[in-house]
């Protein structure tokens, strides 16, 4: 599944927004738990044909549903109470024969139930992975068989094959022998997979509409991204140097205590975690959001500052720390 490279038309939220169930959405978006039954009938049938559409969009049996999207799940016992009821009807529609699953999904398709359960990335891999086993251990004995089968008739001692005119049954034979295995090799070396050889960028997914200038878009905020990470590493290891030197210095004094919150390197680490984000240092974001960021960063560079000056001037310039300290008890 790859939500942003156009599989499944490029979504990696539910497979219509109908089914978007988030206090966000509410007003536009009617949850089941309040629709009348004719309603409910047609949203579990809709559900079941959009699955159908997927399904014939991926190889092996499994699908993956993607429910939620960006900043959902505001409200969990709201979008999940909708979800139970999606997927309890489903299975227990199956079992009162609502609807003919193998005519949704097509008789070709050869499924006659859908089994629609809550499940992981992890599973959904696992089950990709065994499935793929499958095809190709079954696919491997296939050819394996054949393979066994033409050596068998090229040991076959065939006297007088030479002396036959072309066209003769002997070389006929071999022809069509020839022909299977071409045919043969050609199924057995079908993949289940296909291979994409070309880009996946840039990506439209609407007229006009690219998603590009991730490298480019917002240069001086990568700048500033890429210096205040230097300067982090940086201050981390003046940071460790300094709790050192301050045992030898003061007599094995206890550094200070700090949690993760109120380390002065903290505030410029969060924030420079934030701005991984994929609409941060991308520089897809909203321009008041980028402000922000730039913001956070700025604040957390000061702090982180102010902190390592405080130990290199400790530990580099001893005389002047305690000159001024003096300076300032005259005062």
């Amino acid at each position: 599944f790859m939500g942003l490279t156009g599989s499944y038309g490029g979504n990696y939220g539910p497979p219509s927004w109908d089914f978007m169930f988030d206090t966000l959405y509410q007003d536009s978006v009617t949850p089941l738990t309040v629709m009348n039954e004719t309603q409910f009938h047609a949203t579990l049938l809709q559900f079941l044909q959009l699955t159908a559409r997927q399904a014939r969009e991926t190889a092996t049996n499994d699908v993956m549903m993607t429910m939620g999207s960006d900043f959902t799940f505001s409200h969990a016992e709201y979008y999940f109470g909708n979800l139970d009821l999606l997927l309890h009807s489903i299975m227990l529609g199956q079992e009162w024969n609502v609807w003919n699953i193998s005519d949704i999904f097509g008789n070709d398709a050869g499924i006659e139930r859908v089994n629609v359960f809550y499940s992981t990335p992890d599973y959904y891999t696992q089950r990709k992975y065994q499935q793929t086993q499958q095809y190709y251990t079954e696919n491997n004995q296939e050819l394996r068989q054949h393979e066994n089968i033409n050596r068998q008739e090229q040991q076959q001692p065939q006297p007088g094959l030479r002396k036959q005119p072309p066209g003769s049954s002997s070389s006929s034979s071999h022809r069509q022998h020839d022909k299977n295995d071409q045919s043969s090799s050609s199924a057995s070396g079908n993949s289940l997979w296909t291979t994409k050889t070309d880009d996946f960028f840039p990506y439209s997914d609407c007229p006009h509409c690219f998603w590009t200038g991730y490298f480019t878009s917002r240069t001086a905020f990568k700048r500033l991204e890429r210096a205040s990470s230097a300067f982090l590493q940086a201050a981390r290891q003046l940071d460790v140097l300094g709790l050192l030197a301050l045992g030898k210095t003061e007599g094995n004094k206890e550094p200070p205590f700090w949690t993760a919150e109120t380390h002065p390197l903290f505030a410029l680490e969060d924030a420079l975690g934030v701005a991984q984000h994929h609409d941060a240092v991308s520089g897809t974001a909203m321009q008041h959001v980028s402000d922000d960021y730039t913001l956070r960063i700025r604040r957390g560079l000061e702090r982180a500052a102010a902190h390592i000056q405080s130990i290199v001037m400790k530990q580099i310039f001893p005389a002047h720390e305690n000159n001024n300290k003096n300076n300032n008890k005259l005062r």
